[in-house]
């Protein structure tokens, strides 16, 4: 829902755009705690969630 939230925002002008931290799938709370070498995986899964909303 972001990536629409963000284009419609952006077809208005906003400038800039923010969302709370816990709001956006690209920080969970995993790469706070484990290297992302070894969290690789879930963050290509997130990205393809998100990219699947727009």
């Amino acid at each position: 829902m972001a990536c629409v939230w963000i284009k419609e925002a952006v077809e208005k002008g906003a400038e800039p755009i923010a969302f709370p931290e816990a709001y956006l799938s690209s920080f969970p709370v995993w790469s706070g705690i484990r290297a992302t070498v070894v969290t690789h995986g879930f963050f290509t899964k997130l990205v393809g969630s998100e990219e699947a909303e727009a």
